[in-house]
């Protein structure tokens, strides 16, 4: 009965450790709405880890189309939308989105409703991708090999770099961390917008 017991508690651990796992990678998808997510995120950068911190003015949708319609007549006025690319989009107000009346509305129509960040009080938008450079020593397709649940190549870059995408958006920082840690690397962080021009609801 003893032995049983410990395998019982063993097995509890487990299970803990990996739901907050989870829920540290998962953005705001584990999260009560209207809560900003608190995990430590970073990206690595010129062999330095970056801190990131949560923008709660933007958030980016995976939208069911890549057809805006609906989407406007969601969203109020005054509120800035533009398409990144295909059916993702980004909202930005002058206050909390996670707080506003329309985050319960876009959570339950959105495909994934995704936090965006800040670096140096600057606006670092995910796009879902990863830009990377293996190591002499290392290949691509090991790389694709051993992350091949988390994501698929999307084109071969110059100088032996590559994009890849995310099979989840929410994890995307993560996964880059991942890859870089993982030592396959000469460097490897998530494809950011820094700069990106919005347009109001109204003329969209």
């Amino acid at each position: 009965m003893k032995k049983i017991n410990l395998l019982f508690i063993s097995i509890l651990l487990s299970v803990l450790a990996c739901q907050k796992k989870i829920e540290l990678e998962s953005g705001i998808s584990n999260k009560p709405l209207g809560e900003i997510p608190t995990a430590n995120f970073y990206y690595w950068s010129a062999k330095r880890k970056i801190p990131l911190s949560v923008d709660s003015s933007i958030i980016i949708l995976q939208w069911p189309s890549s057809d805006s319609l609906e989407l406007k007549s969601i969203i109020k006025p005054e509120n800035e939308l533009v398409k990144i690319k295909d059916s993702l989009f980004a909202i930005k107000a002058q206050n909390n989105l996670f707080k506003s009346a329309i985050f319960q509305t876009l959570t339950s129509k959105a495909k994934s409703v995704n936090i965006s960040f800040k670096c140096d009080n600057k606006p670092f938008i995910p796009t879902g991708e990863i830009i990377l450079m293996p190591k002499p020593s290392a290949s691509i397709q090991a790389i694709l090999t051993k992350y091949s649940e988390e994501v698929d190549l999307v084109k071969r870059k110059k100088y032996n770099r590559y994009a890849l995408k995310s099979k989840k958006f929410e994890e995307t920082i993560h996964i880059a961390n991942q890859i870089y840690e993982s030592g396959l690397v000469e460097w490897c962080h998530p494809d950011f917008i820094a700069q990106i021009q919005y347009f109001s609801n109204a003329t969209y």
